[in-house]
């Protein structure tokens, strides 16, 4: 079995390669595209991010897991939760975003309805602890 160390090296910071990738496709596209990433913040940082790109290619919405599993792993150790609960527009519609993990705390979508979130996103990816 893998841990969650053997994975350091897929993370990627915000403005590398995968979503250089992403921006280039909602540009062609002219669309807006949530992605998830795991995103190296700082040196030994990690982050499970998910990410707005308009179609312009920037990156116009971050949110960082708040939520950090403690399970089958190490996650708890490198994975730096975030602390915010940001709302963007998006036209005519105040957009957040709650991934995966953080789906399981209704504390979450009542930070966003708050905040305005008239529509919430769950992107859902595989975690490292899925794989192996």
């Amino acid at each position: 079995m893998l841990v969650d160390y053997d994975f350091y090296d897929l993370a990627a910071p915000a403005d590398g390669h995968a979503m250089s990738r992403v921006a280039e496709k909602a540009r062609e596209h002219g669309v807006h595209i949530v992605s998830t990433i795991y995103e190296e913040t700082g040196p030994g940082v990690y982050s499970n991010s998910s990410m707005i790109v308009d179609p312009q290619g920037e990156i116009v919405h971050k949110y960082r897991r708040v939520q950090v599993p403690d399970r089958r792993g190490l996650e708890k150790l490198y994975d730096r939760g975030g602390s915010k609960f940001p709302v963007t527009r998006i036209g005519e519609w105040c957009v957040g975003i709650i991934p995966c993990y953080d789906t399981l705390f209704p504390e979450a979508a009542r930070c966003l309805a708050l905040r305005g979130a008239e529509l919430i996103l769950v992107p859902f990816g595989a975690s490292t602890t899925e794989r192996g």
